[in-house]
């Protein structure tokens, strides 16, 4: 939306817009449907040049979870977001991830049989969340440090685990 003329432009299909706090770039995270009326969610952004999505490029996706709730590290390098298991599948958690924002190094910051969700990463380098971790719904923080993010003793499957990675589809979106 231009603010002066309310004019309204669509860029793209998805959820949730995320921008990157990175002034050197004009970037959009956001989730995105894997097909029409699916519940699967993956994780995209695009970069706005002149009015127009250039550069959508997949930067997670998984084949058990829906990827939810984008949010930008302070400096616009990385994106913390949320998963949510598909009914069925052996682990049936949601968890706080963070990927750099191309797609490499996914981590998973929490773990285990609570529902964690709704990440926001803030200025302290901390990614607040609510989890239900003491049977209630409660907001938690993790340090989003690389040092500090549990080793996981009960990892799960790799088919558990989002799958990342840089995909540029070429997607241009008309004015």
């Amino acid at each position: 939306v231009t603010l002066d003329s309310n004019q309204k432009r669509m860029i793209g299909y998805g959820l949730f817009p995320s921008w990157s706090p990175d002034k050197q770039v004009n970037r959009i995270a956001f989730q995105r449907a894997r097909e029409r009326g699916s519940h699967l969610f993956e994780l995209w952004t695009l970069e706005l040049l002149n009015g127009d999505a250039r550069r959508v490029t997949q930067v997670a996706v998984s084949p058990v979870a829906a990827i939810l709730s984008p949010t930008w590290s302070p400096d616009g390098k990385k994106l913390a977001f949320a998963t949510v298991n598909k009914p069925g599948t052996p682990v049936s958690n949601r968890d706080i991830w963070v990927v750099d924002a191309d797609g490499g190094h996914e981590r998973r910051l929490t773990q285990g049989e609570a529902a964690s969700s709704q990440p926001y990463w803030a200025a302290d380098n901390r990614i607040y969340f609510v989890s239900n971790r003491n049977g209630n719904d409660a907001i938690w923080s993790v340090d989003a440090g690389w040092d500090s993010v549990p080793a996981s003793a009960d990892a799960a499957k790799p088919a558990e685990h989002p799958r990342v990675g840089s995909v540029d589809t070429g997607e241009v979106v008309p004015k």
